[in-house]
C-alpha cells in the first residue's frame, strides 16, 4: 500500500460512522478539534509565532474538505491566534474549554 492509498484508507475510515469510537461524537467533534489544535499549539512555541506572524489579522479559512470543516478549522485557528496574541498560557486556555460544554465552545468559536 502506497502513500496515497494508504491516505485515502484512513480519511475513508474517518468518514464512516459504522464503528463510532463515542457515542456522541457529532456532537462534540468540533470541540475535540479545538482541544487538539490547542495541545498542538501549546506545545510548539514556534508554531504559535507562526500563525500569528504569518496570518496577521487576517480570516482564516480552511482549505475545502467535508461536512463544514473549512468553516470550523478556520474559526479555531482565529481563536487560538488570538488567544496567544493576548499572551494567554494554551495550557490554561486548554483547562477551561475543556470544562465547557460543546455548544458554549461552539459559540466562542463562531465568537
Amino acid at each position: 500500500e502506497g502513500d496515497g492509498e494508504y491516505g485515502i484508507r484512513v480519511w475513508g475510515m474517518g468518514q464512516s460512522r459504522e464503528s463510532p469510537l463515542r457515542d456522541n461524537y457529532e456532537q462534540e467533534k468540533v470541540k475535540l478539534m479545538f482541544m487538539i489544535n490547542l495541545a498542538k499549539y501549546a506545545s510548539n512555541p514556534e508554531l504559535q509565532t507562526q500563525l500569528t506572524e504569518e496570518t496577521k489579522d487576517y480570516d482564516i479559512v480552511g482549505a475545502a474538505s467535508t461536512w463544514s470543516w473549512s468553516k470550523w478549522n478556520g474559526l479555531i485557528q482565529m481563536l487560538i491566534r488570538k488567544k496567544v496574541k493576548e499572551n494567554k498560557d494554551l495550557k490554561v486556555v486548554m483547562k477551561y474549554y475543556n470544562d465547557r460544554t460543546a455548544e458554549q465552545v461552539n459559540a466562542a468559536l463562531e465568537g
